[in-house]
């Protein structure tokens, strides 16, 4: 059942334990899950006459797992003596997860590690946070069971105040915020809600929009706008999470809300209030003229991305940023930095720019080259995902008709 070596290590630590008269051992909780090890009895480091560098390596070197990952319960019996691991107070509680905590990642769930190997997933155009999970759909083989860095950015500030608690929620920081409206990233995905709303999606996209908006009419004149998400203090914070490696043998993925647009330099994006409202229901770039202005920052994609990863980490990288696209994967080509994609998720918008069959050719040149797997969105052909992740499905993922509340 067991390997040699495992069994061989496993041995000698018993014998350890039985010749320095141990009175108590702590029980190693393990999945037996693949990828993890079975469960291994261990005597607490503080009752061995050995230096805690020998305990350490000799943990390591039978159970493959680091000494500052086990979680140990120490168990102490009615007639055996205080020991001065009790004075340190009583054990740290366990969370346990509640009906509003996120669901385990598949890591949490006891999917393998990739020590010494950085996963980064990227989300360049996080809409309603309905792909913000989507690494774990897209991800080369067995990669999706890693825990990843998270970094989504989203224009959209009403859309922002949206995912930044999300996110925050994703990272065990808070609750999970209520769908207020229709979390749809674009036509499409509207009509697959429409029904549940009484809209007949059969009726025309124009007909299912009008219905849309009039049934949600007061929630959408609602929705908060946290101004201080715009703030260039915060944004270079948020940046700059990504010079903050996560630990490969983290329990969980972070996730970073980057409030922002991005470009292949950095500005200012001039986006009209009005409209970005109006594209919550309908997905689309929120920029236009007339009515207030909102200035949103942008982020120098580019430099961004080529500064802080390398082709050594696993990047994947979905975007779906309104026509940035364009001269964002083109630098990446040009500067040679396309090799720091694993897999690309990408939609073009062609009636943004008629630059889309050329832009294609060059990403599925470069991808050759660098063995970047290059997917796109809705394109009918095996190399296509949805633009949904697993959690955001229709059936999954919905704002509760505000005539019902």
């Amino acid at each position: 059942m067991f390997g040699k070596g495992f069994m061989f290590g496993f041995l000698t630590l018993m014998w350890l334990l039985v010749m320095m008269g141990s009175q108590r051992s702590v029980f190693l909780a393990s999945s037996t899950q693949a990828g993890t090890r079975p469960g291994v009895v261990v005597q607490a480091a503080e009752q061995l006459p050995f230096p805690n560098s020998m305990i350490s390596e000799t943990v390591l070197r039978t159970t493959g797992i680091a000494p500052d990952t086990i979680a140990a319960l120490e168990e102490t019996t009615s007639d055996a003596p205080a020991s001065s691991s009790s004075r340190r107070g009583p054990a740290p509680s366990v969370e346990v997860a509640t009906v509003d905590a996120p669901p385990p990642s598949p890591a949490e769930s006891g999917a393998a590690r990739y020590s010494g190997i950085r996963h980064v997933y990227i989300d360049a155009g996080a809409n309603w946070a309905n792909t913000l999970r989507l690494y774990e759909d897209i991800a080369g083989e067995g990669h999706g069971k890693a825990t990843y860095e998270v970094y989504a950015f989203e224009a959209n500030p009403y859309i922002a105040t949206y995912v930044d608690s999300f996110a925050r929620w994703l990272n065990r920081g808070g609750s999970k915020p209520p769908i207020l409206i229709p979390p749809a990233g674009s036509l499409g995905h509207l009509m697959m809600l429409a029904d549940r709303y009484g809209c007949d999606s059969t009726s025309g996209k124009k007909h299912v929009v009008a219905c849309v908006q009039e049934v949600f009419r007061k929630p959408l004149s609602l929705l908060p706008l946290n101004i201080s998400l715009r703030a260039q203090s915060l944004i270079s914070e948020r940046l700059a999470e990504a010079a903050k490696p996560l630990h490969p043998l983290a329990a969980q993925s972070r996730y970073t809300l980057v409030p922002a647009g991005v470009g292949g330099k950095a500005g200012i994006l001039p986006v009209s209030k009005a409209r970005a409202r109006e594209v919550l229901i309908t997905g689309g770039n929120p920029m236009g003229q007339g009515g207030e202005q909102l200035h949103i920052p942008l982020v120098n994609f580019v430099e961004w991305i080529s500064k802080h990863f390398s082709e050594q980490d696993y990047v994947v990288l979905k975007m779906d940023a309104e026509s940035a696209e364009h001269s964002i994967l083109t630098q990446l080509i040009k500067l040679n930095k396309f090799g720091l994609l694993d897999v690309l998720a990408f939609e073009c918008h062609p009636r943004m720019s008629k630059q889309c069959a050329r832009l294609e050719k060059h990403i599925a040149q470069a991808a050759m080259m660098t063995g970047t797997r290059v997917l796109m969105e809705n394109n009918n052909l095996n190399t296509s995902y949805q633009g949904l992740d697993f959690y955001s499905t229709p059936d999954k993922y919905f704002a509760v008709d505000p005539r019902t509340r």
